[in-house]
């Protein structure tokens, strides 16, 4: 064995750890069909919950994916679930000047009724994805820090169902058993899920619902065509009345100005080691440390 090997366990695996719950696949794909009502562009969770949400109303959808459905960030993420507390905010006080209270608020309400629905969504559709709402702490390495979540606690709990408390060095301490953190706040309106696992079950939800998936059809032009538009991708030509983007980070040539932003967050899987209470936890570094149980 090299020295390099030798660092890493028997089982080491180069593949994604939650695609051992549920690898990205074609399975329940399609042929690209003329014409459709709405042809929504990415499937990963916006693009399949849009095409689930469609096609349980009776709406004939079809999902254009690049490649496989979920490959991307959707069955890539930390699997952390919040309603909440990263609307306007961030641990370096980096809070939007440009949106007003209101407008904050708003936001605040609607990302608390969509942590409701995801709750509903998994009830609804029977979606195994291992979902716990047992909190989540976010974790502070300096007071000024600490201050900007007590800061921030009033608005939270008055307008999501966050239920934020902070706690103090000796409390963070009897949950992460580390010395490291001056205090930090405990969400416990907050959980986690498998991504992966959620993906798929979202994803049999919206075929049985009798959505349409064409995978390998990567979208390479839009243009607006009779009442409606004509798609072009890698497997041909679909007309469309109405188009829907969900393609976030992803997003080409095809669809400027609608891009988000892609941030590279590795995992690393270990033996538990800390946190009896198995909830979720994040530091407050630009470089974010964010353990959780995998079971």
């Amino acid at each position: 064995m090299t020295a390099q090997s030798s660092i890493f366990a028997p089982d080491f695996s180069e593949t994604p750890y939650w695609w051992d719950g549920c690898r990205p696949n074609d399975a329940g794909a399609g042929e690209l069909p003329r014409e459709t009502d709405v042809a929504i562009i990415g499937a990963g969770y916006a693009g399949i919950s849009c095409a689930l949400e469609l096609a349980a109303r009776g709406t004939e959808v079809i999902v254009l994916e690049a490649e496989l459905p979920g490959i991307g960030a959707s069955t890539l993420s930390g699997g952390q679930v919040t309603g909440g507390v990263n609307v306007g905010k961030s641990m370096s006080k980096r809070v939007s000047a440009a949106a007003g209270n209101s407008a904050i608020e708003g936001r605040l309400r609607e990302a608390a009724a969509g942590y409701r629905f995801l709750e509903t969504l998994i009830a609804r559709y029977g979606i195994d994805c291992d979902y716990r709402r047992n909190g989540r702490i976010a974790a502070a390495w300096t007071a000024a820090q600490v201050g900007s979540w007590e800061g921030r606690i009033a608005r939270l709990n008055a307008h999501t169902d966050s239920d934020v408390r902070m706690l103090d060095r000796n409390e963070l301490r009897s949950e992460l058993a580390s010395e490291v953190y001056v205090g930090g706040a405990l969400i416990n309106g907050a959980g986690h899920l498998h991504p992966a696992k959620f993906f798929g079950g979202l994803l049999t939800a919206a075929l049985g619902a009798g959505a349409r998936l064409a995978c390998h059809a990567r979208v390479t032009s839009i243009e607006r065509a009779r009442a409606g538009h004509r798609i072009s991708t890698g497997r041909g030509e679909i007309f469309a009345k109405r188009v829907v983007i969900a393609t976030n980070g992803y997003t080409g040539p095809a669809t400027p100005g609608s891009n988000g932003v892609l941030s590279r967050s590795p995992r690393i899987r270990s033996r538990p080691r800390f946190c009896p209470r198995s909830c979720k936890c994040r530091s407050s570094p630009r470089i974010a440390a964010w353990p959780r149980p995998t079971g």
